[in-house]
């Protein structure tokens, strides 16, 4: 789980957003289900990690925080083998 600070414009000049990103685990799943920070990472073929997961958001965000969104998890995911295991 984290928050970072974001850049928005406005017609009035801008604006600062927090955004928060969670790890939801499905029920069943090897996290057990809750909001936890296990199971975001998994050991793929010849044991290089990949990132797991999709992303939903909510609340009243744009098309291009939208796209934003699911272009921070495909970097994650092409990236993953240089991320430290901390997740």
């Amino acid at each position: 789980a984290g928050v970072v600070m974001g850049l928005a414009y406005t017609p009035q000049g801008g604006e600062l957003l927090y955004i928060e990103a969670v790890c939801i685990t499905p029920p069943g799943s090897r996290g057990g289900g809750g909001e936890e920070e296990v199971g975001v990472r998994e050991n793929g073929p010849g044991g290089v990690a990949r990132v797991l997961g999709q992303v939903s958001v909510t609340g009243n965000v744009g098309k291009v925080m939208e796209e934003s969104c699911q272009l921070c998890l495909d970097w994650m995911r092409a990236n993953s083998t240089k991320i430290p295991t901390l997740m």
